[in-house]
């Protein structure tokens, strides 16, 4: 019972720490299988590329989606805040009436780490005193009630203005700024469901360009997050499928998460070092660079970085949400758009470069996105000018991986096809080649690492003292990507030719349904086989319950009775009492390749895999274990983002480390 409460208070937090212990000294870079034969793809077909852009609306969607859906639907709209960050730094209360019976302080929110704050010291209200950084934290007491507020604003140092005329580019003007808005699980398809104004007005206003054909380059936030931002493979990508060299990572085993993150090679640092001012904002406490529990960035990752004000809203969350939450018509997203637009106001004519990445609004329900609309249009209508004559790139990281839309049958294309809209200065549509380029290029199959070579392009092509020229491709063979602002290299597109997993690929292939038959349960053999097998090369199959053709072991039988409620939740996927095959499709050119779709128990886990069948037996034609179904917290104790899709945890696992530590 008492590890049962000490779950419900923790929670993943605890499970998370305990798997470190049990993992100590683990590390998983590549997903390896011991002692199995794989048959690869060497078919004529994957050496071309079919590009088709997915239904917005069919009838399959249009049951699934709730275009009506809004959070705040029934909240207080009549609230108001009792103090204020002026534009001076300086807190005020804003009607003094109301807050006459309130004793009110303020104090400094600083960075610390990615999970810790620096504090200031309280100063009481009024005051005033100035507050010379980004976040300040407000309490105000009146007996038992609180009042708990973050407000923020971008602070200046004043020593650090200078005359604009330093930021010259080449074409003689200021170096043009570059915003980069990224909504996370929007794919391109649900970014014509769901914004359909804010698509409208930066097409009409700004000229911006749809690019529909962007692959992710890995399955959530973190690789493709890292191709972008960093040019870097964070994992390494199979292609000894294709009969290739596997496109090696660019870190020693769990490197990226367990060593700090190299600032330099990060994209908004490379526009630092040629002049322009900084920011980064994400809506969540564990961003891009530090989930689930990696160290994320040592110092600040750019001129201004609002960390401080999600540490404190996410680790306190109830004394926050009582005021800044949803029953006040607050959501995460509005407090970046907030720091976004003083962000822009505070360096006005100066050459600026921000991320901004709402990872809330739709990861978990693509349904959350609808309401959105209107706020996102009217922050780019409030500040049309600023993005009218700056490079803006409204993107996501991949499609929805959750929610219902992984419950149509365009489900597995859509999670690997985010949205990507591309705008340039007004001053460049016409007097460079670069708008031209952009739709030439709109009809190809492009990366993440191709949106990378773009950022790096603009930051070094306007910084140059002569003009430049984007009537010719610019061949960088430190780069894994081509800038999309120019022609790209006369080469075949592929997902062989490009940095694209296989189980990722866009490029469409015709597929014939196939009968399935008693001998199809070699498949599922395989299947199992394998995901036991990459568990054990890992060195993490203690942790993980056996995957087995048939589940015969009785129900509940490794979780106690005393905890039933913090068991692993259920997948989405179909649960049987045996594992089988719940689809499987013939690809057309082929010489026998399918695609099958293995249901597995304990866990009810659907996975993608494609077979070779070859004289009436079947192979695996690579190690690479696609899964399609959400699943929940089941492998919440695998601390490796990795193998989470994999395992279905053991209660050991859970509370192993907690028994060992209550009996020493």
């Amino acid at each position: 019972i008492a590890l049962c409460l000490l779950f419900d208070i923790f929670g993943s937090n605890l499970i998370n720490v305990m798997s470190e212990l049990l993992l100590h000294g683990k590390n998983v870079n590549r997903l390896t299988l011991s002692n199995m034969k794989f048959e690869g793809i060497k078919d004529a077909i994957f050496d071309r590329c079919r590009l088709e852009e997915i239904p917005v609306w069919n009838d399959e969607i249009r049951q699934r989606l709730k275009p009506d859906q809004n959070p705040l639907k029934e909240c207080n709209r009549d609230f108001k805040p009792l103090t204020e960050l002026d534009g001076n730094g300086r807190v005020n209360l804003i009607n003094p009436e109301s807050s006459a019976n309130y004793e009110c302080k303020a104090r400094a929110l600083i960075f610390k780490t990615e999970y810790r704050n620096a504090h200031g010291y309280w100063h009481k209200l009024p005051s005033d005193f100035v507050f010379e950084n980004d976040i300040v934290e407000v309490e105000c007491m009146h007996g038992r009630e609180e009042y708990h507020y973050l407000h923020s604003q971008i602070w200046r140092n004043q020593k650090d203005k200078k005359n604009v005329s330093d930021d010259k580019s080449t074409l003689g003007e200021a170096k043009p700024s570059v915003y980069i808005y990224l909504v996370d699980s929007v794919s391109h398809a649900h970014a014509k469901r769901a914004f359909p104004q804010t698509l409208d007005f930066i097409k009409r206003k700004f000229d911006a360009e749809e690019m529909p054909f962007l692959n992710k380059v890995g399955d959530n936030s973190r690789p493709n997050g890292f191709a972008f931002l960093t040019g870097k493979v964070m994992t390494p990508i199979y292609h000894e499928i294709f009969g290739l060299p596997n496109i090696e990572a660019d870190f020693n085993g769990r490197q990226y998460c367990d060593d700090y993150m190299n600032a330099s090679s990060f994209v908004l640092k490379d526009f630092e070092k040629v002049g322009y001012k900084t920011m980064m904002t994400e809506d969540w406490n564990v961003g891009v660079f530090s989930y689930p529990d990696c160290y994320g960035f040592e110092n600040l990752p750019a001129t201004h970085y609002s960390r401080p004000f999600q540490t404190a809203y996410d680790t306190s969350e109830e004394r926050f949400t009582e005021t800044q939450g949803r029953k006040n018509c607050f959501l995460p997203f509005h407090f970046i758009n907030e720091y976004l637009e003083s962000f822009i106001r505070a360096y006005p004519g100066e050459p600026k470069a921000s991320l901004t990445w709402a990872a809330r609004l739709a990861h978990d329900d693509p349904n959350d996105a609808f309401h959105a609309d209107t706020d996102l249009r009217n922050l780019f209508e409030r500040h049309q000018e600023e993005f009218d004559n700056s490079f803006v790139f409204f993107m996501g990281d991949h499609g929805p991986r959750f929610g219902p839309l992984m419950r149509t049958s365009t489900a597995n294309w859509e999670t690997s096809n985010p949205m990507l809209m591309v705008s340039i200065p007004r001053r460049l549509r016409k007097s460079t080649a670069i708008l031209g380029n952009l739709r030439r290029n709109s009809r190809e199959l492009l990366t993440h690492f191709d949106v990378h070579a773009t950022f790096i392009d603009i930051a070094e092509t306007f910084s140059l003292p002569s003009s430049p020229n984007f009537d010719e491709a610019v061949r960088k063979p430190e780069l894994k990507g081509s800038s999309l602002l120019r022609p790209l290299p006369a080469s075949v597109r592929n997902c062989k030719t490009l940095p694209i997993p296989f189980p990722y690929c866009i490029c469409r292939v015709d597929k014939v349904p196939v009968k399935i038959e008693p001998r199809h349960l070699e498949i599922v053999h395989l299947v199992t086989r394998a995901i036991n097998a990459l568990l054990k090369d890992a060195g993490s199959a203690h942790m993980c319950e056996v995957v087995n053709p048939k589940n015969d072991r009785p129900q509940d039988a490794t979780w106690p009775a005393i905890c039933p409620h913090v068991r692993p939740q259920d997948a989405t996927g179909p649960t049987t009492s045996d594992s089988r095959v719940t689809s499987l499709e013939r690809v057309v050119g082929t010489s026998g390749l399918l695609d099958a779709k293995v249901a597995v128990e304990p866990s009810g886990g659907v996975y993608q895999v494609y077979i070779r069948e070859q004289n009436g037996s079947f192979f695996l034609v690579s190690p690479e274990l696609r899964r399609l179904d959400t699943y929940g917290t089941q492998g919440a104790c695998m601390p490796k983002n990795e193998l989470k899709p994999l395992c279905y945890c053991k209660y050991k696992a859970y509370f192993g480390s907690i028994l060992n530590l209550l009996n020493p």
